[in-house]
């Protein structure tokens, strides 16, 4: 990091972290556990990193809890979440708690695009009935 003038890093769960996991226990446990080693990790180094949370929105409840956790006890900085967990993204009612801890907090959020859900691809699908424009083919001489 001093040889390329890097003062601080920011670490975080690679993107899609814990939201793949379909089985809601162990990816609110994964997230906690991995958590727990940015925790340890920026406790070895505190003025050289800093760390954003993950958190499992399959569950909102315990999400929010460990929210309150990672930003409170741990002194994480704010949450990374890709853009939609199993098709369900956090503008859904669902997520409310999430989104309530996040500005009870006062937590920063860091909403990581990722794939488009199947169901906000399908109107370009074209079994859909919705055409796309074919790319043109230029021949070469």
């Amino acid at each position: 990091m001093d040889r390329t003038g890097v003062d601080v890093s920011v670490l975080s769960l690679n993107p899609p972290g814990v939201q793949l996991w379909s089985d809601t226990a162990t990816a609110t446990s994964l997230a906690r556990e991995m958590n727990d080693a940015l925790a340890d990790i920026v406790a070895g180094s505190p003025t050289r990193f800093a760390a954003l949370a993950a958190i499992a929105p399959q569950d909102p409840e315990a999400a929010a809890e460990e929210i309150r956790r990672t930003t409170g006890t741990l002194g994480f900085g704010g949450v990374l979440i890709g853009s939609h967990t199993g098709g369900q993204y956090l503008d859904e009612p669902e997520s409310e708690p999430i989104l309530a801890a996040m500005e009870e907090t006062y937590s920063t959020l860091y909403l990581h695009p990722r794939m488009p859900s199947p169901r906000m691809l399908a109107p370009f699908n074209r079994r859909s009935g919705v055409s796309r424009p074919r790319p043109r083919r230029t021949r070469c001489a």
